[in-house]
């Protein structure tokens, strides 16, 4: 009784909390002109936008702007769930590796990934704006661009989960659902990544901790990154294992 109490009181803290985040968003980044916003001289989006584009989705004003969110939500939350299905092995090898087993390890980890990622995001910008600019091997680079914020969206889906995991045991919870794990972890990224200005920077730095993660894990395929793979190596093949080898000894001769 006292555990589900208490996982009650986690998860609805951690709703709340997120809605709270969500209409405090659209509150401050209303447009002008708007039904929502208390500084509509002092809007963030010029006049001539009609709604504020953040990170998931426009911020507009009035009932559009509520099921704008729901439909925001929602379509993070499912795709999500598609992936975690086409790739559950992947997803899990990358979320234990945000969770080690020493916890008292856990930031020098998250440092690690952190660092990583932003190097990697850097190298990865800077290759894909060479392509774009110089025009080499059009389209590559735009493929290379949507490679790259596919990577991202793989390790922000496995970032929610994390966060899911860690309210999970807070909560005490004996048989975790990874569903509703996501589905917390997801809230708590979709509200986080709402909030004008600063939005940009939670979800940037969330990015590059997570790109880090699937970079040091090999998209969770494990192995170092290596190219021995690329050695040469002498293939032995024997002929007489073709069945049309054996045809034509046992032909005729001509």
């Amino acid at each position: 009784m006292a555990g589900n109490y208490k996982k009650f009181v986690v998860y609805g803290v951690t709703i709340l909390a997120g809605l709270a985040l969500i209409v405090i968003s659209m509150l401050v980044s209303s447009y002008p002109g708007g039904r929502f916003g208390f500084l509509p001289q002092r809007s963030f989006v010029p006049q001539q936008i009609p709604g504020a584009v953040f990170i998931f989705g426009r911020h507009l004003p009035g009932w559009i702007g509520v099921f704008s969110v729901i439909g925001a939500y929602l379509f993070l939350y499912l795709s999500g769930v598609v992936l975690l299905f086409l790739i559950p092995r992947q997803i899990g090898a990358m979320r234990n590796a945000f969770l080690p087993v020493d916890d008292r390890r856990m930031w020098r980890y998250w440092l690690f990934f952190l660092g990583l990622g932003l190097l990697s995001l850097l190298a990865l910008s800077l290759l894909t704006g060479i392509g774009l600019v110089t025009d080499a091997a059009f389209p590559l680079p735009l493929f290379m661009l949507a490679l790259l914020l596919l990577i991202v969206w793989i390790g922000l889906i496995t970032f929610g989960l994390v966060i899911g995991a860690e309210l999970d045991r807070l909560a005490g919870a004996q048989h975790p659902n990874s569903l509703v794990e996501l589905a917390l972890g997801l809230l708590v990224v979709f509200a986080l990544g709402r909030l004008p200005l600063v939005g940009w920077l939670i979800i940037l730095l969330m990015s590059a901790l997570s790109l880090g993660v699937v970079v040091a894990t090999r998209l969770g395929y494990g192995g170092d990154w290596t190219l021995s793979g690329l050695e040469q190596k002498t293939l032995q093949i024997d002929s007489d294992s073709f069945s049309g080898e054996k045809g034509l000894r046992q032909g005729p001769d001509d």
